[in-house]
């Protein structure tokens, strides 16, 4: 893996998969852009990175991706530091339990998962364009085949709570995909979403009675970030990836996309309706 020259910036790097992807491309040559809410957390990540490949470049940009401010201030200081981009990693995820909402209205899950990332990539878009070659990857799951949106309501959800949230911003992550490849054909940028698998980290604790049961179905059944980050890995920097675009990955390679006919048709409604809810 050859990632000399490449900038690439990561969400949501100072743990879990964020981290291992961050790690193996900075061992590859690749200037990090860690962008992390926690700065502490982030810059305890880049000294681990820098500890294990001597002479990495790693950066820190703060992101709350439950702001839509913090998101624009981010996307700004990126544009302004290192200019060109040739690979955005929306990888930060959350699951938030119960019937809440961020300072801009929205389900936390719903924002940090979705309607942020969406507004990121659209704002450093002229900057991945500038690379000639830019990947744009997208961390979605195979939950989106129990997705609901309803495009009507705020927030587009149908139950405003933490699975529901979770399995809707995945379909809507996927149906962006497919619309900004759409958008970007013949401009040499690729968008494809990743589904990293059953990973063990802490995102689904509810810090409910039954969270022991969920934390030993997760430890029975699921698999460690190392093996959760191979496939965004795969899709930002190999050669057999760098030709793809709208497809959905599966462990490092093209998986069928099981979405219903119909869903599949809101892609447009629901490009220009997040579009009036992130403001561009």
């Amino acid at each position: 893996m050859d990632c000399r020259d490449k900038t690439i910036v990561i969400t949501g790097a100072n743990g879990g998969i964020g981290k291992v992807t961050a790690r193996e491309l900075a061992a590859g040559g690749a200037r990090i852009v860690l962008a992390c809410r926690n700065l502490e957390a982030a810059l305890a990540a880049a000294d681990e990175i820098r500890r294990g490949a001597p002479g990495c470049r790693i950066e820190l940009v703060r992101l709350d991706l439950a702001s839509f401010a913090s998101v624009r201030a981010c996307a700004a200081e990126i544009a302004q530091r290192f200019g060109k981009i040739d690979v955005l990693i929306n990888n930060a995820g959350n699951y938030t339990q119960g019937d809440v909402l961020t300072g801009d209205g929205i389900h936390p899950t719903m924002q940090a998962n979705y309607f942020s990332p969406f507004l990121l990539t659209n704002l450093l878009l002229p900057n991945i364009e500038a690379s000639g070659r830019g990947r744009i990857v997208s961390l979605s799951s195979a939950m989106y085949v129990v997705g609901r949106l309803d495009l009507d309501k705020p927030g587009f959800l149908v139950r405003k709570n933490g699975f529901s949230a979770y399995a809707g911003s995945k379909l809507a992550v996927l149906l962006f995909t497919l619309k900004l490849a759409e958008r970007l054909s013949g401009r040499g940028v690729t968008v494809n979403a990743v589904h990293p698998g059953l990973v063990n980290t802490k995102i689904m604790t509810l810090h409910k009675w039954y969270d022991f049961f969920i934390r030993s179905y997760m430890n029975m059944k699921s698999i460690d970030a190392e093996e959760g980050a191979r496939t965004s890995i795969w899709a930002a920097s190999s050669e057999e990836a760098a030709g793809l675009t709208g497809k959905y990955f599966v462990r490092c390679a093209v998986a069928p996309i099981r979405i219903a006919a119909g869903v599949l048709a809101m892609r447009d409604e629901l490009w220009e309706k997040t579009m009036a809810v992130v403001g561009l």
